[in-house]
């Protein structure tokens, strides 16, 4: 077999050419007979060459969204992808996983209603938890800072239970640290999410746990294909807010372009506000637009490409060359023991298709 290296590359590249095959936002220019025949190519290659790398979940979703931008003639080959994105996804769950997904393809739908949904949603993750849209494809989410999207491994603290639910319902819920509900066991706690991805069930972008903003999961499986795609092929648009350590020599807008582990890695930046203490500058608030989706874009750009750690970063921010201001140690003393938090908001996502 082909190392694992190799493997990757080619894994990229295919999805790459299959890309090119999809269009521009109107479905316009795009080639769906290419990018499903080359779907057949990559199958025959993978029985007769171990070397060959299988379709994942983002070659599948590639291909489905160019075939579903084009006219009904493709409308079977929809469906025989979407069966197979299921079936990778079972495949890839565990067997009590797979339970989980089968119980939720049966599952009937529960009120859709935003504010009853918004209402359950901060019994169990606080009063900060927002609905910003709610639809039958898809859900928005503005998280809180402290919230973990999913987690890999369900832990006694992770678990919903009747007694805490009693808690939130008599306005005694836990926020304190002792709970550790995460937002994807939240949300199937009160509506329905994608099975595509069974280790994280709706997710098709994330955010760290001590970033807050919008979060935007997949309610259906037709909808995780398409977001896949969307994401991929870099047509949705992200904002971020972040305060920085810093005074007032940065420029007022640029580009950061460094790479992160190797990879591209492209933000545009500006200046909002420059924040004082005592008449002397000590935080900066960016809007950082995010041009690629790399790990960490934002907290690592602030930090290095920069030179100004966000503020409160556990891992990339104070280094010990920052004077930190009163302020800022008065408020690191207060959040001290509390679950991961720091400045760095997602303040808006923009899906230019849906």
């Amino acid at each position: 077999a082909a190392p694992e290296r190799d493997r990757l590359a080619l894994a990229s590249t295919l999805n790459a050419i299959l890309a090119s095959c999809c269009g521009d936002e109107d479905g316009k220019g795009g080639f769906p007979g290419i990018s499903f025949n080359m779907l057949l190519t990559i199958d025959e290659l993978c029985r007769d060459d171990e070397a060959m790398v299988a379709p994942d979940i983002v070659t599948l979703s590639l291909v489905y969204h160019c075939l579903h931008k084009s006219s009904g003639e493709f409308g079977s080959h929809c469906r025989s992808i979407l069966e197979r994105a299921q079936k990778l996804a079972k495949k890839k769950a565990g067997s009590q996983r797979r339970k989980q997904l089968a119980a939720e393809r049966r599952r009937k739908m529960m009120n859709q209603d935003l504010l009853h949904i918004q209402s359950r949603l901060r019994e169990l993750c606080g009063p900060d938890i927002t609905v910003l849209e709610n639809t039958e494809d898809l859900i928005v989410v503005s998280k809180p800072s402290g919230v973990v999207c999913y987690h890999t491994k369900m832990t006694t603290a992770g678990k919903i239970t009747k007694k805490r639910k009693q808690k939130a319902r008599s306005n005694q819920p836990d926020f304190t640290g002792q709970a550790d509900i995460s937002l994807v066991d939240a949300l199937l706690d009160v509506t329905s999410l994608s099975t595509i991805n069974p280790l994280a069930r709706g997710i098709v972008h994330r955010i760290d746990r001590g970033t807050s903003g919008a979060l935007v999961l997949a309610k259906t499986d037709e909808c995780h294909l398409e977001l896949v795609a969307l994401f991929f092929l870099r047509r949705v648009k992200k904002k971020y807010f972040a305060l920085v350590h810093g005074d007032d020599m940065l420029e007022q807008e640029g580009t950061i372009d460094s790479d992160i582990e190797g990879k591209h890695a492209v933000s545009r930046y500006r200046v909002i506000k420059i924040h004082e203490d005592a008449g002397k500058p000590f935080a900066v608030q960016l809007e950082v637009e995010t041009l690629t989706g790399r790990k960490h874009q934002v907290r690592i750009h602030c930090a290095h490409g920069l030179g100004r750690p966000i503020i409160l970063d556990p891992l990339y921010g104070q280094d010990g060359s920052q004077q930190l201001s009163d302020r800022i140690s008065k408020l690191e003393k207060e959040l001290n023991g509390m679950r991961e938090m720091f400045f760095l908001h997602a303040a808006q996502i923009s899906i230019p298709e849906f």
